[in-house]
């Protein structure tokens, strides 16, 4: 009988090898807990900068902003269809939030209109820093200082820029009163140690 050959092409795709990436970094490469990081790379001369989570390349990094609570290492290769190249670690460091201050006190709790006080506190870890309002917003220059009226100061701790959860401390300014007797009102002793006590006559 007659017998027929039948034939099948078959194409290979071969994709060429891509390169190692250039070196990543997170923009800012240290972050506060709950603040983020953009990954960020060269560009590949072969295939394209991908992302992971792991350097075995086999979970893919959903976003290249990251917010870890702890020190992460993340994975950057160039990809050129199913081939990888190595993978190149990018390591964002978390920088813990450091404790309240401890033991906030001033030299003096209430002062005379136009003296001033020191403002204390202790710090576990990371410098003190001291607030005029409650946001941490606005730092003081100095923890000298001479209120006009009562005022609340705010106090946190701050380890690399990162800042903590706040005490505060409230320094009382009482309007001194005095005769030319140098007559003192019983709420601001320390009156007659201070010249800028103003004078009946000044208010």
């Amino acid at each position: 009988g007659c017998s027929s050959v039948m034939s099948v092409a078959l194409k290979i795709t071969v994709n060429q090898s891509p390169s190692t990436p250039p070196s990543g970094t997170g923009n800012p490469p240290a972050i506060c807990v709950g603040k983020s990081s953009i990954l960020t790379s060269g560009i590949c001369s072969v295939g394209t900068a991908t992302w992971y989570l792991d350097s075995a390349m086999t979970t893919l990094l959903p976003s290249t902003t990251v917010s870890p609570i702890t020190t992460t290492t993340y994975f950057v290769a160039c990809v050129n269809g199913d081939c990888k190249s190595s993978a190149q670690p990018v390591i964002v460091t978390v920088i813990p939030t450091p404790p309240a201050p401890t033991s906030p006190a001033a030299t003096q709790n209430s002062i005379c209109l136009g003296a001033n006080t020191t403002l204390n506190a202790t710090c576990s870890k990371g410098a003190i820093k001291w607030f005029s309002d409650i946001n941490l917003t606005t730092a003081l220059n100095s923890n000298i200082v001479s209120p006009t009226i009562s005022t609340t100061y705010y106090a946190a701790c701050d380890l690399n820029g990162c800042l903590g959860s706040s005490v505060s401390l409230n320094i009382t300014v009482t309007i001194c009163v005095k005769s030319d007797t140098v007559v003192v009102t019983p709420k601001c002793p320390t009156c007659p140690t201070n010249p800028i006590c103003p004078t009946a006559d000044d208010l």
